[in-house]
């Protein structure tokens, strides 16, 4: 899981700045903090099953839910949530008993003081935030790849043969620190590349101003190939092929050395459902920058990896 920092201090310091006109006294909040919306964490179930936490022993009681029903009127039940497991050498949160992928941010505390943090399990995530006199703003955006599952053949379609249902369960972080799902979000099913995004704002008094922090969030699901060989060759000036080497297919994908005598590099990337991907290079001088061709790598259930592949150029 990919992870960020950011320190309040910087964050506060400058949302004074411009409510309070460069004073840096204490803002004085008059509303009670409520569970904040960080983020999401994405869960892909098979067909049919339509919550992923149904049946999770590491759920626990988390306060109390207003439920209405007709002719009953309204009553309270025990609100179940699943509390995410913090590993402070990795600096990832974990939800017990469900994989998935995350993308939220969180606010811890050090020995230097709190800070925001972010995770990402996506194969791309970014993140940003915007502090303007009307508030703060985070947004975040990340970007899931798959595709045919190992044992696929290659009419393989994704209409047709994708069964899987995408939770997208909603993240909160409680005023005590604890980062929990309780089950809300919206649910798709369906192949196909598809999106979505879920934003909530919470307002409150500042010295005095009504500023609203808003967190949004944006998912794609996109298809990719399967990769079933990877070839890169290598060609002189005049066009001669003067060598071509297979790599083994993974997350971390071998560097590629081309020989002095090379000009320009092949990369073939030939998928299962018989197309071929073919994107040609100039090679940069040894001392230049390399070369990074970026690849999706499915997994066996078909889940994709964003990596790059290095190529570079040996010296004379």
């Amino acid at each position: 899981m990919r992870s960020k920092r950011i320190r309040l201090a910087a964050l506060a310091a400058a949302l004074a700045l411009v409510l309070a006109g460069c004073s840096l006294a204490q803002p004085e909040r008059q509303e009670k903090q409520a569970d904040r919306f960080v983020g999401v964490f994405l869960v892909c179930t098979a067909d049919g099953v339509w919550d992923a936490l149904t049946g999770n022993p590491n759920l626990v009681e988390y306060g109390q839910e207003e439920l209405t029903a007709e002719g009953l009127g309204s009553f309270t039940v025990p609100r179940e949530v699943l509390i995410a497991q913090y590993d402070p050498e990795e600096r990832t949160y974990t939800f017990p008993g469900l994989e998935g992928w995350a993308l939220f941010t969180y606010t811890r505390e050090d020995e230097d003081g709190p800070y925001i943090a972010s995770c990402s399990d996506m194969a791309e995530g970014n993140f940003a935030t915007d502090v303007t006199d009307q508030g703060t703003s985070e947004t975040m955006e990340g970007t899931i790849y798959y595709g045919p599952p190992a044992d696929a053949g290659a009419d393989w379609d994704p209409y047709d043969d994708f069964y899987g249902i995408w939770h997208a369960y909603q993240v909160y972080q409680a005023p005590d620190g604890t980062v929990y799902i309780d089950g809300s979000g919206n649910s798709y099913s369906g192949g196909g590349g598809m999106g979505f995004t879920h934003e909530e704002s919470c307002s409150s008094t500042v010295n005095g101003e009504t500023v609203a922090d808003t967190v949004s969030v944006k998912v794609n699901i996109e298809l990719a190939p399967r990769i079933e060989r990877l070839v890169v060759s290598q060609f002189s000036a005049d066009n001669t092929l003067l060598r071509s080497q297979e790599l083994p297919l993974g997350a971390d994908l071998e560097p590629v050395v081309c020989g002095a005598d090379a000009a320009w590099a092949l990369v073939e990337a030939y998928n299962q459902n018989g197309t071929v991907e073919r994107t040609a290079y100039t090679l940069p001088d040894p001392d230049g920058e390399p070369i990074y061709h970026s690849l999706v790598i499915l997994d066996d259930q078909g889940m994709g990896t964003s990596t790059t592949l290095e190529i570079s150029q040996a010296r004379q």
